[in-house]
């Protein structure tokens, strides 16, 4: 396929030959990703210390961010995301960043851009690109239009994922985080600090300008239904069924974790991991 000419320059990526940064709160850059104009529904931040491979599963559950005027500035210090859709509360007015409350989905990001994706791929200028380690960036895309239809929205991530500019360890795209720009990345010691290399809020793109700039093939984003497995646990010939109780830390999530290779829960039972 032939590549049409990106309209923002690739050396941005090369950290040791340029130190020039875009200056932008957290504060200010969620009010310029969601304008502001959601009621009820809101997007989930989440922070927190430490190194994200190992952190419990409790951490990443958020908060709703209350908006401009009411927020209390993250930590610095700090792994600090967003959601890049918005979420209803449920019946007890609790957020949850779960499938099932999804409301509109308000930005696209492609993550590892610079180490799995080759930035010469982008072949759309990011709304916003940040560094979160070294020469490792996340560029995000703004919808003009919020999409609120939730298969639209896993039908468009996951056309991002078969051209080949999203980890393919990645799923839930309706739940998916994304780093602040004001925040570090634990995985390292010392802790990186993010970088802004790009932030341009007034590009904002229509479903259809993203899917033809990043020449997305529609037709691979459609996945066909996975047909539901069910195991049946027999009882017991002799004697009468024993309950044997859930341990508290799921072996094959300690695993990965302790081999880096977790990034976060999706919520409803799904995690986001870097394939083995």
């Amino acid at each position: 396929m032939k590549m049409t000419e990106t309209v923002f320059q690739f050396d941005l990526l090369k950290t040791d030959k340029s130190d020039k940064t875009y200056t932008v709160s957290n504060r200010d850059f969620l009010q310029a990703v969601f304008s502001g104009k959601f009621n009820e529904a809101r997007p989930i931040v989440v922070s927190f210390k430490g190194n994200p491979g190992t952190a419990p599963e409790k951490v990443w559950l958020g908060r709703p961010w209350p908006g401009c005027d009411k927020m209390t500035d993250l930590p610095v210090d700090a792994n600090n995301y967003f959601s890049l859709a918005i979420f209803r509360p449920d019946e007890a007015g609790k957020y949850r960043r779960i499938k099932s409350r999804f409301q509109a989905l308000y930005s696209v990001m492609l993550d590892d851009v610079g180490s799995k994706v080759p930035v010469e791929r982008l072949t759309l200028a990011p709304s916003w690109l940040l560094e979160t380690s070294p020469g490792n960036c996340q560029a995000g895309y703004l919808l003009r239009d919020s999409l609120t239809e939730g298969p639209a929205a896993d039908h468009l991530m996951n056309a991002v994922i078969a051209a080949g500019l999203c980890d393919p360890g990645a799923s839930g795209p309706r739940t998916r985080l994304a780093r602040l720009p004001v925040a570090v990345n634990g995985k390292h010691l010392p802790a990186f600090v993010c970088r802004m290399l790009m932030w341009s809020p007034e590009l904002r793109y229509s479903v259809e300008k993203l899917v033809a700039g990043l020449q997305l093939d529609m037709q691979q984003g459609r996945r066909t239904p996975r047909q539901e497995i069910h195991l049946v646990q027999d009882s017991p010939v002799n004697g009468d069924p024993v309950w044997i109780p859930q341990p508290e830390d799921n072996a094959v999530l300690v695993a990965l974790r302790n081999r880096g290779l977790y990034k976060e829960p999706l919520g409803e039972g799904k995690h986001s991991i870097t394939c083995p």
